[in-house]
């Protein structure tokens, strides 16, 4: 259940992404013992040559459609086929397992009562989350020399239920702008909010334009700034559902009794720690020294950043001397080597051109606020001890990015742990 209203979150206070090992755990054993249920009977057909004529009883062909259908929906929860295509994952698991129900429900009638069980608890869980929906009225842009798109949507009701790094699930009310409503509820992207909503009075939420509802608006922001050729900044406005808040951020430790916090990035891993480093500067009472704070951001460009520190504008956070930008891209060789040409490999050209346009204003513009960039990328190492050096026996290490990135972290501050550090550790990473 991913509402915060769910039992089983408000007895654990865990949140719906920290309890979905145990979703994965109990799907593994559950798809085992069926197995073996349904292995075990069609070796006893079998053995007393009764399969010809039981393969052919309704009980027997409900049973095999069963599990069937439950193969299907673990093999596409496969990690390697998540990736390739979540969308195809998300609808595969929602439709087989609901259809899975009625099956078992006219295989054998003892199991009937557990049945009706499942299927209340499936009832809770989707009134728990209509009840956490809303549609709100946002605007779509796109972030000039990347393909991110923000989404900015103004709050006029109070923001006290915000907490920094939590999430919403998005979702578009109509069909490819048809006025027609369709079941948008296959259609649901999770989005880190990268705001301070108590702070701000809005909602903004930054993606990477991949595909299904991020490629759709990005579309929509395109085609709005194409339309006045003079505004590359042109937004379309739009009803958006937005279902949350959620997250495990809303039980962030009091960093006022850390030492030292490091906050890693990659990406647009910064949706999660970029509200998280702006509240613990927001409270002066937090850490006491300049430096104690370090926000390390791995991009793939530059213009990645203008999210949150656009040119020309004055920031209002006077803690910049702590953060570190690391640009990833193809260009990070030619820059180092001086060369003023930009490497188009894997990059479009109209991306590479623009990036090369930005850059050096961009640098000037971070740099000239106390912002450390350099064009390589970040040695884990090297950033995690210099966290721990000194006399940082508690400190807090939070990291949002890829699995690769997160992994080694989680490598680097072990050794610390193992020599007796004490450590907050918090990885943002989001599954099912």
């Amino acid at each position: 259940m991913k509402s915060p209203y769910a039992p089983i979150q408000m007895i654990t206070r865990l949140s719906h992404e920290e309890i979905n090992i145990g979703h994965q755990i109990m799907g593994r054993i559950i798809q085992i013992l069926l197995t073996l249920h349904a292995c075990f009977y069609l070796n006893f057909y079998i053995l007393n040559n009764l399969l010809g004529k039981r393969i052919q009883d309704k009980d027997v062909i409900i049973g095999l459609t069963g599990i069937t259908l439950l193969t299907i929906m673990a093999t596409s929860a496969l990690s390697f086929l998540r990736k390739w295509n979540y969308r195809v994952f998300y609808i595969t698991h929602v439709a087989f397992a609901t259809a899975f129900l009625p099956l078992m429900y006219f295989h054998v009638s003892h199991i009937r009562p557990f049945i009706w069980e499942a299927v209340a608890i499936y009832t809770f869980h989707i009134l728990l989350r209509l009840f956490n929906a809303r549609t709100h009225t946002g605007t779509v842009s796109l972030i000039p020399g990347t393909n991110l798109i923000q989404v900015t949507v103004p709050l006029i009701s109070s923001t006290s239920k915000w907490k920094p790094g939590q999430h919403v699930y998005l979702s578009l009310p109509t069909w490819r702008g048809s006025g027609k409503y369709g079941l948008h509820r296959l259609r649901t992207n999770p989005f880190t909010v990268a705001s301070l909503p108590r702070h701000d009075g809005q909602l903004v939420l930054v993606a990477r334009a991949l595909k299904g509802n991020t490629q759709r608006l990005a579309t929509l922001a395109r085609s709005a700034a194409a339309s006045d050729a003079t505004a590359d900044d042109k937004v379309e406005t739009m009803p958006l559902i937005l279902e949350g808040p959620y997250g495990a951020s809303s039980r962030l430790p009091d960093f006022s009794l850390f030492d030292r916090v490091l906050l890693i990035a990659g990406g647009v891993g910064a949706t999660f720690i970029v509200p998280v480093w702006r509240h613990i500067h927001s409270n002066e009472d937090y850490l006491s020294k300049a430096g104690d704070v370090r926000f390390v951001w791995a991009v793939r460009r530059l213009a990645e950043t203008s999210w949150v520190f656009p040119p020309g504008r004055p920031d209002d956070n006077k803690h910049l001397e702590g953060v570190d930008i690391f640009v990833t891209g193809p260009h990070v060789a030619e820059s180092a080597a001086g060369a003023n040409a930009v490497s188009e490999a894997r990059e479009s050209i109209e991306m590479a051109q623009r990036d090369k346009l930005l850059k050096e204003d961009d640098d000037k513009s971070l740099t000239a606020r106390g912002i450390t960039v350099r064009y390589s990328r970040p040695n884990l190492r090297e950033v995690v001890d210099e966290a721990f050096r000194g006399h940082a026996e508690k400190v807090a290490v939070l990291v949002c990015g890829p699995k690769g990135m997160g992994d080694g972290v989680r490598k680097e501050v072990g050794r610390w742990v193992r020599k007796g550090k004490d450590v907050y550790w918090h990885a943002e990473i989001f599954e099912l």
